[in-house]
């Protein structure tokens, strides 16, 4: 083994070898969010004077940083980038941008997102490029307990979601694979079997799950 690590490290040295980069790199390109999750580290309204303020919440990386950080993973290997945040990517003005960018440096493109935002643009915009994978958080196999977990928004922001993914499901061979993500908590882990069959029967390529992760003596309880 000493070797081999000597052989590479002469390798690396010499110039006779490359240097690689991850082969993912996870990106948060926004804080900046419509949702207030009741798991949120940052947005649940049971943080009350434990959240951040409103210039956390307006941070953003801006769109030459996103581009250059992009153009550098693609020079030194990286094969798959997710958009994710702190926040909901599709509300950085930028977004078409740097997905476009990463399918030009010929790399895989993933986005998280809360699917609230989606609508027949963002569909095209998807297809058009395309993107690779879409982890859509959603927490709930019901609008009741969609609502519950998700205090600013509504049963029917639930049904909304479920239309326009339906819409998209139904184009899939020219759209990404599409995971639904659960974070599992005292308010939905009786859901964890009909959130299986809700993505059954959705058709989507996977369902995710995990337990959520708390902040100490304010989102404990969940």
């Amino acid at each position: 083994m000493s070797s081999l690590i000597d052989e590479q490290i002469h390798g690396i040295s010499d110039g006779s070898h490359t240097f690689m980069g991850p082969e993912q790199v996870v990106i948060d390109i926004t804080n900046r969010c419509n949702n207030n999750c009741i798991g949120c580290w940052t947005r649940s309204p049971l943080l009350r004077d434990a959240a951040p303020g409103p210039s956390w919440e307006s941070m953003e990386l801006p769109i030459g940083v996103l581009c250059d950080l992009i153009t550098d993973l693609a020079s030194i290997g990286t094969e798959r980038i997710r958009f994710t945040g702190g926040g909901e990517p599709f509300m950085h003005p930028g977004l078409r941008e740097v997905v476009s960018l990463t399918k030009a440096q010929g790399m895989k493109c993933a986005i998280t997102t809360n699917f609230t935002l989606i609508g027949p643009e963002e569909v095209e915009l998807m297809a058009s490029l395309p993107v690779d994978e879409l982890a859509i958080s959603l927490w709930a196999a019901s609008p009741q307990t969609y609502s519950r977990l998700h205090p600013n928004k509504t049963e029917r922001t639930f049904h909304r979601i479920c239309d326009n993914l339906k819409a998209l499901i139904h184009r899939k061979d020219e759209l990404p694979r599409i995971t639904i993500s659960n974070v599992l908590c005292a308010m939905n882990y009786f859901e964890f079997g009909p959130m299986i069959q809700f993505a059954r029967d959705l058709g989507v390529y996977a369902v995710y799950f995990t337990l959520i992760d708390p902040v100490p003596e304010r989102t404990d309880g969940l």
